[in-house]
């Protein structure tokens, strides 16, 4: 074997090594390999057409015009002195017998739905937030002018927690009027139909836009984490699949990385927020991530409320906690 005469180089200086990422592939452009990484997440909440940001959404005062054919109330657990809506208290008969035992969000109650004629609409067990919907008994009947609705604190309805009328007639004049959203003791009317007016809700189509800008940034993973839990899986988003290998080059550019609908309920003023994480790379091994917390409620009269970064914005430890078992950053 031959022995090298010259005399050695000296080491290179010793440098941190950069995280581990998978091997790329030859032709990967000068601008990946810069050894910088560096992205910005940002969530925005688009309107509907005619509300100027999501936090001007307001249901609109919308007035039965005909009898219905279905109405669903969402039972809060509050007692008469929740009530709002247009009835005289001759016609609104409400009385709280145990409002102690209201309001618990963990105690269910039996709630008892009657007509005149003591036939029964609804029976079950129910949690504040639960929804139920009443119905005509057959396509050529109608449902009755007045119901009684009866909480009580179990099945064999031995102890009354509330108890009151409600005309659900819809008449044509406006002596009475029936709106939506209006509310009885313990129970909110969210949604009603009748041949006039279709389908009328509280139910609005907002969108969330992502959007992100880096330099030499390849996506990776991006989640979110949001209250709005029936619309997603236990309220997390997982856009990763729709991400990732994405390129940012330029931090002048915002582009848009996702959309994702979410359908808001102007029937209730808690606010809505979705916490989000990015975490990208750049080819040669360098890692970077940000976060992003947005916020809106309906009815409010303050702005969209933003904030980048976890120390500028606190949502829930459990969310945190989610958010950092699936990105691996605990």
């Amino acid at each position: 074997s031959s022995i090298n005469s010259e005399p050695a180089a000296p080491p290179p200086a010793a440098t941190p090594d950069p995280p581990s990422l998978d091997d790329t592939t030859e032709d990967d452009t000068a601008e990946l390999s810069s050894g910088v990484c560096s992205v910005e997440i940002n969530v925005q909440c688009i309107p509907p057409v005619g509300f100027e940001d999501c936090d001007s959404l307001v249901s609109p005062r919308t007035k039965c015009l005909e009898r219905p054919s279905a109405l669903t109330y969402r039972y809060s657990g509050k007692d008469c002195s929740n009530s709002n809506n247009m009835l005289p208290t001759a016609l609104f008969p409400c009385v709280d017998f145990e409002p102690s035992l209201l309001g618990d969000e963990d105690s269910q109650a039996y709630v008892v739905v009657t007509d005149d004629s003591a036939i029964v609409y609804h029976a079950d067990f129910l949690l504040p937030g639960d929804e139920f919907t009443i119905e005509r008994p057959t396509q050529d009947e109608a449902l009755p002018d007045l119901f009684t609705m009866t909480v009580y604190s179990s099945d064999d309805m031995a102890t009354v927690l509330q108890t009151f009328q409600v005309d659900v007639a819809c008449p044509t004049d406006d002596e009475y009027p029936l709106f939506l959203n209006s509310r009885f003791g313990s129970m909110q009317l969210i949604a009603y139909t009748n041949d006039a007016q279709g389908v009328v809700n509280s139910l609005v189509a907002a969108t969330l836009v992502y959007t992100a800008l880096g330099e030499t940034a390849i996506l990776d993973k991006l989640t979110s984490i949001t209250n709005a839990i029936d619309q997603f899986d236990e309220g997390f988003l997982d856009l990763s699949n729709d991400v990732n290998g994405m390129t940012l080059l330029e931090e002048s550019n915002d582009d848009e990385i996702a959309v994702v609908e979410l359908t808001v309920d102007l029937s209730s003023s808690d606010p809505y927020t979705i916490y989000t994480i990015v975490q990208a790379s750049s080819r040669d091994g360098y890692s970077c991530r940000d976060t992003h917390s947005l916020q809106f409620a309906p009815f409010a009269a303050d702005k969209n409320r933003s904030t980048r970064g976890l120390e500028s914005s606190k949502p829930s430890l459990s969310i945190l906690e989610s958010l950092a078992n699936y990105m691996h950053l605990e």
